[in-house]
């Protein structure tokens, strides 16, 4: 689902969304970190125009993400909920356009149009943590077998490792 909006028809009254996105918008994550949405993720934004050509956008996010953990690769959900301000310049693709430094936080609004799902999206990636953990106490699994450390124990800690030839020193007491 796109949402594409024409910033051209926003005069100097505000106009507010409030979209839904199910879990089937969700598209493939390269990174594998956002296995998905757990629940529908609710957008309420606000547009309004500051002056000349520059928009900017009010919104907050709120919803739950299937997460996978990054020490157990097991997935969990995690609640989000966010808000948010973004700046827009309008302009013509391909045109040049003089930016003053005061502009540098502003992005660029081809031909005037912004699509809010794709700013929800890149706000999903901006919410999700560097590093995804099911919980703080979570172990991860064993660099030797593969086993979840959660939930069973291993004795791969308990055998001595090294290098091949030195393992007939194990036996030695």
């Amino acid at each position: 689902m796109t949402l594409v909006i024409d910033l051209h028809t926003i005069d100097n009254t505000p106009k507010e969304y409030a979209v839904s996105f199910n879990e089937s918008w969700w598209q493939e994550d390269p990174s594998g970190q956002v296995a998905g949405l757990a629940s529908p993720v609710d957008l309420n934004a606000v547009i309004y125009k500051t002056k000349g050509n520059k928009f900017v956008v009010d919104g907050s996010l709120k919803g739950k993400l299937h997460l996978n953990c990054d020490r157990c690769l097991k997935q969990y959900i995690e609640d989000i909920a966010s808000d948010f301000r973004l700046f827009f310049l309008i302009g013509q693709d391909g045109e040049k356009l003089k930016i003053a430094d005061a502009d540098l936080d502003f992005d660029f609004a081809v031909d005037g149009k912004i699509d809010l799902s794709e700013i929800v999206r890149e706000q999903i990636f901006i919410i999700v943590p560097m590093k995804c953990l099911c919980s703080d106490t979570c172990r991860g699994i064993c660099h030797s077998c593969g086993k979840n450390l959660n939930f069973e124990q291993c004795d791969c800690d308990k055998i001595k490792s090294g290098h091949p030839v030195f393992s007939t020193l194990n036996g030695l007491k």
